[in-house]
């Protein structure tokens, strides 16, 4: 399970932090820009004849990911399940997720700050949950 990331979407970004749902975040809440999640884990006991996977939990909505700066692929619905095998190596490795959420809550977010062209999203008080919320778990099958 990869418990911490660095998460940025737009000019904010969080550091060492547990995953979360963006609705609940002050700082992500009202963003419908893409998020990027970085983070490290380390590979002491590679076999190769093991298939390893990454399961990323509750995505909202879109993710694509990278294992050590290479593309392992994108998913747009559940099960958000990913065959890493050939990208990873022994040691440390990198993956960066990038999440394309909803865009709902920016237009709420833009009604909020009394943005007239959105007026419309004023009376809409739900916001959907956005981003990575996980957990994030690599596994052997």
């Amino acid at each position: 399970k990869i418990e911490k990331w660095d998460v940025s979407s737009d000019s904010t970004t969080v550091k060492n932090t547990s995953l979360f749902d963006w609705k609940t975040n002050e700082q992500f809440k009202f963003s419908s820009h893409d998020g990027v999640y970085k983070s490290t884990f380390q590979l002491d006991n590679l076999d190769s004849k093991a298939a390893w996977f990454i399961n990323l939990g509750k995505v909202f909505f879109t993710a694509e990911v990278l294992i050590n700066g290479q593309s392992a692929g994108k998913r747009i619905n559940a099960p958000y399940s990913l065959n890493i095998t050939n990208l990873l190596r022994k040691g440390e490795n990198t993956i960066e997720v990038r999440v394309t959420p909803s865009q709902l809550n920016g237009f709420i977010g833009e009604a909020e700050k009394g943005n007239k062209l959105y007026s419309a999203f004023k009376k809409n008080t739900g916001l959907m949950s956005s981003g990575l919320v996980g957990p994030v778990v690599l596994y052997v099958k």
